[in-house]
């Protein structure tokens, strides 16, 4: 690949991007590609816990010497172990790996210790269930119902929310935080990123390729959070990169001709929580906790992620107790072990 360090530059002002975001994707060398979208993930838990999320043994650890607290909110993914391995992994794979080299067991059986204590807390707490509450509840897809996450813990049905910051849901959540007193965003893990431009070094037509990546900088930076992007994909895959685009989608007024920033009175359960629309100065203290990211993250993605899907496929059965502890160690180890070998 070339460096397009120089077209980016000249297209866009630093103030513009989330450099944080080009800077993960980046090389001392220069820069290579350009992401258009990016996700990342968020925890908003109890101020007085914001040091045990940082990791996944921190987290674990606390909920041993509290066994009376709940852990995370309740989510969907209560009786669906394949989807909570699949968002824990989201945020906390990196806990797994060490750099560049395969884990020895020991850490592994650690890593998957902790997800073990996290899941059963789920299992345990009796009110962790939302199927009569709202059915089909999709809190892993980031649903608009996102902010429900943050009423639960207003409730007290849990202490922990893993909230996966996608453009349909995750400003909801954060928004409650930001206007709860008591509770803390935790930046967890890094960024990810599927769609990243780049030009061939051996391209015999450079200048065409580097007019149709500024065109298509130039289109998302305009259309990034618009019915033209979803037209395009048909779906909005990220965040958009750069952050007018981003912060812009909360300039105008949402449905029914509510103002941002403004309070509703949201139906939980039995009850109702006072719940606010995200008004422009909430949208700009996300986008500063969204330049916190400073490295890509591993994603849960067994197609593009080799490590994940050997971690997926070896570890079933383990958090259901159908598969020994010591087993699956065994079987990750020897399955990331022929990996790197493969990959030397």
């Amino acid at each position: 690949l070339m460096d397009i360090s120089s077209l980016i530059s000249d297209f866009a002002t630093d103030e513009e991007y989330f450099g944080n975001v080009l800077t993960a994707y980046g090389t001392e060398e220069g820069q290579y590609v350009v992401p258009l979208f990016f996700t990342g993930g968020m925890v908003v838990c109890r101020e007085d816990m914001a040091d045990s999320v940082k990791d996944i043994f921190c987290f674990a650890a606390y909920l041993e010497e509290h066994p009376e607290e709940p852990g995370l909110v309740p989510y969907y993914f209560k009786d669906r172990p394949d989807l909570f391995f699949a968002l824990m992994y989201d945020f906390y794979g990196q806990d797994i790996m060490e750099g560049e080299k395969p884990p020895d067991k020991e850490r592994i059986r650690r890593y998957l210790q902790a997800l073990h204590v996290i899941y059963q807390r789920l299992q345990e707490n009796p009110e962790a269930t939302l199927s009569e509450y709202r059915k089909g509840y999709w809190d892993i897809a980031g649903s608009p119902s996102m902010e429900d996450s943050f009423l639960l813990l207003e409730k007290k049905e849990g202490n922990v929310s893993l909230v996966p910051f996608t453009p349909m849901g995750g400003a909801d959540c954060l928004t409650q935080a930001l206007h709860h007193p008591g509770y803390a965003i935790v930046p967890v893990g890094g960024v990810h990123s599927r769609f990243l431009l780049g030009i061939h070094a051996a391209s015999k037509e450079k200048e065409e390729v580097g007019r149709l990546l500024k065109f298509l900088l130039s289109y998302f930076k305009e259309y990034g959070n618009t019915d033209q992007s979803i037209a395009l994909f048909g779906f909005l895959p990220g965040i958009p990169v750069f952050k007018p685009s981003f912060t812009g989608r909360f300039q105008t007024s949402v449905s029914d001709g509510e103002a941002m920033g403004e309070t509703y009175e949201r139906p939980l359960f039995d009850s109702t929580c006072t719940a606010f629309y995200t008004s422009p100065e909430d949208g700009e203290k996300i986008a500063d906790l969204l330049e916190t990211f400073h490295r890509p993250a591993p994603q849960a993605d067994a197609l593009s992620n080799p490590v994940y899907a050997v971690l997926e496929e070896r570890s079933s059965g383990y958090l259901t107790g159908e598969k020994s502890l010591e087993d699956t160690v065994n079987d990750i180890w020897q399955g990331l072990k022929l990996f790197y070998e493969e990959r030397e």
